[in-house]
């Protein structure tokens, strides 16, 4: 069989001084699993003219693949970071993390590590599923630029945050320094710091998303971080909606409210 070919977004090297490429209009990369495991695979052999590969055991590449793994309290796994800790998904080439419907209370940040590709959606079946930090740390974040995150339909909450050794708060849900972060129909809440941080050569794209109660900033680019957010709603953040802090990082928005929010 053939498989479609993706298209990459050329990262910014984190030791460029040159500015960012402009955010393209549509999101290309995988969104779901099977998806993801098609560009792997895609990665993994090509046709030439007048050639073709036959694969008669599907079944076994997939499992080969893609790892899936259902998150829930009484679980093996039941934290994001011990499901990417594992041995299975060090083995695969796709990861996706279901969730069960309820509240998960992740009292570990969890790095997602270099060249993992992470798909990250509720269980069939679960109507609603929100994902909190207990730990004063990122729910999530991303350091390699080689690394690549997709979720949807999922509710990130930062929870009460930790003062570090000097006495500073510190708090994001979300944090991409590396590496793209993708994120449909999400929603995402701070309690006292930002919704979803993009520095260096980080990348963000969110369609479809309520970044909302942020008690700093709901979407943050910093130092060559580039945000893109499409039929987003932005409200209700303690002092800014959206911030990016310097000439390198960039912040597009497209057919959003931008509503509420105050200094």
């Amino acid at each position: 069989p053939s498989f479609p070919q993706q298209h990459q977004v050329k990262e910014a090297d984190a030791d460029s001084e040159a500015a960012p490429a402009p955010m393209r209009a549509q999101v290309e990369e995988p969104d779901d699993g099977d998806r993801a495991l098609a560009f792997v695979m895609g990665t993994h052999w090509r046709c030439g003219a007048g050639s073709w590969i036959r694969v008669l055991n599907d079944n076994s590449l997939r499992s080969i693949l893609l790892c899936e793994i259902t998150i829930g309290p009484t679980r093996h796994y039941n934290s994001i970071k011990k499901a990417l800790d594992s041995g299975a998904a060090a083995c695969a080439a796709v990861v996706r993390l279901e969730f069960e419907g309820g509240t998960h209370v992740m009292t570990q940040e969890a790095n997602v590590p270099m060249n993992y590709r992470v798909i990250m959606c509720p269980q069939k079946g679960a109507e609603q599923v929100t994902v909190t930090s207990a730990c004063g740390r990122p729910i999530l974040s991303l350091s390699w630029g080689c690394s690549f995150v997709s979720a949807r339909d999922l509710n990130f909450q930062s929870g009460p945050p930790v003062p570090d050794a000097n006495g500073n708060v510190r708090q994001r849900t979300l944090c991409a320094c590396a590496g793209k972060l993708l994120l449909a129909g999400c929603t995402v809440s701070s309690e006292t710091g930002i919704g979803v941080c993009v520095m260096r050569c980080g990348l963000a794209r969110l369609e479809g998303c309520l970044v909302d109660r942020c008690g700093f900033v709901g979407l943050a680019a910093a130092h060559r971080g580039a945000i893109q957010a499409r039929r987003c709603r932005v409200t209700g953040n303690g002092h800014f909606g959206l911030l990016s802090t310097d000439d390198m990082s960039s912040i597009e928005v497209h057919d959003c409210e931008v509503l509420g929010n105050t200094t």
